[in-house]
């Protein structure tokens, strides 16, 4: 998971006005370990004079359009979400979605989020609940 462009933008002034502060400081500053897996380069272009010393980073960004995401992330919820997408009585199940084709991945992305958030707040809020 990422954040979204507003999100890195934030996440990168933050960053810049403590990496600015340690220099000022004469300390060595933090280094930026957590990159964005969307091919923004607006934020590329700020990330990039942070790290243009790592070896392989400037062809894996010059490949972001060629990646595929990560979906098995285990938060709480998960397999439920899943039984969800797979559900036929879904209307935005995984199916649908294929048939619909790409045009609609957008429309089926919101709905997806939706559902995920709503399955993760009531796991969370499960969660420590039998204490």
């Amino acid at each position: 998971m990422t954040y979204g462009r507003d999100g890195w933008n934030a996440r990168l002034d933050i960053y810049e006005d403590d990496y600015q502060a340690s220099v000022d400081d004469m300390e060595l500053p933090a280094l930026l370990d957590r990159f964005p897996v969307s091919d923004y380069e607006d934020i590329w272009a700020r990330i990039m004079p942070y790290v243009e010393d790592v070896e392989g980073l400037t062809e894996i960004v010059n490949n972001l359009e060629n990646s595929k995401p990560d979906l098995d992330k285990w938060l709480p919820g998960y397999k439920d979400f899943w039984a969800w997408v797979g559900n036929s009585e879904n209307s935005y199940n995984w199916e649908s979605l294929l048939a619909a084709g790409p045009d609609s991945v957008a429309t089926y992305a919101v709905e997806w989020n939706k559902k995920v958030n709503e399955i993760v707040s009531v796991e969370i809020a499960k969660l420590g609940a039998d204490n």
